[in-house]
């Protein structure tokens, strides 16, 4: 379980870690799902893992996002 506070919008898409918390800035708009498959796929890319096996579990419209990898 990974918890990420997301901020949508961003200049730019990053993937920070602080004080033992998570954040994700993205470029995409919190339209249709747009930000969340961004912040899914930043975390795919930061954990060299395929985007399908990032999954949203909660958090579909808050900025406080809680994420699972999958095995596969």
């Amino acid at each position: 379980m990974l918890a990420v506070r997301v901020t949508p919008r961003a200049d730019r898409d990053a993937l920070r870690i602080a004080d033992g918390a998570v954040s994700a800035r993205v470029r995409a708009v919190p339209e249709d799902g747009r930000a969340n498959a961004a912040v899914a796929a930043l975390i795919a890319r930061a954990m060299g893992v395929a985007k399908g096996r990032v999954v949203l579990i909660d958090g579909q419209t808050s900025r406080l996002k809680r994420f699972r990898i999958a095995h596969g």
